[in-house]
């Protein structure tokens, strides 16, 4: 049954040409080393969603993709606000057991990282940005917010610009990227 598992899982997923390895298909709760998932790499500037509860491996994967690409040649920039990634500058060992697992090879080693900093603060490469360049959808999250969203663009425009909509900026960028210094 494994077999027959493994041949539809690689028939499904094979592609002529680079291809990066997602990982490997599970049947009756075992990896099956021989299901082989792989995704083009002419494919990859398509849109694509990693989604999961808690513990079940979406920044492990997006390292994965991360780092596949990195080696064949391709720029990746990833927004990484609570710094779950940057550990790919440095080589680490602790993926070697989950390699020989899916049946790879694996050897540890370092990415090219360069850090931004938001807005200046921080370690890294300063970047400028406004609270507003985020989008409204970063503002919907907050439920003072979330009325202004119900009435369009303009709304949401007025509300940046009024004093509640400044301040909720303000709170925002400092709850959810910890880039302002509160006043003393």
């Amino acid at each position: 049954m494994a077999d027959d598992f493994a041949q539809a899982i690689t028939t499904a997923y094979a592609t002529d040409g680079a291809a990066l390895d997602l990982g490997r298909g599970v049947h009756d709760g075992a990896v099956v080393a021989a299901a082989t998932v792989k995704l083009p790499l002419r494919m990859v500037n398509r849109h694509g969603l990693i989604a999961g509860a808690t513990g079940t491996g979406k920044t492990k994967t997006l390292q994965g993709i991360a780092e596949q690409l990195s080696s064949a040649g391709v720029p990746v920039f990833v927004a990484d606000v609570k710094g779950d990634l940057s550990g790919v500058a440095e080589p680490g060992g602790a993926a070697a057991k989950r390699a020989q697992e899916l049946g790879l090879q694996f050897q540890a080693r370092g990415f090219p990282v360069e850090f931004f900093a938001l807005g200046g603060i921080g370690p890294g490469i300063p970047i400028r940005a406004t609270v507003s360049d985020f989008g409204p959808q970063l503002l919907a999250k907050h439920k003072e917010a979330a009325g202004a969203m119900a009435g369009g663009v303009a709304a949401v425009t007025s509300f940046l610009n009024s004093r509640q909509g400044k301040q909720l900026q303000k709170e925002v960028v400092r709850g959810v990227f910890g880039l302002l210094k509160k006043k003393r």
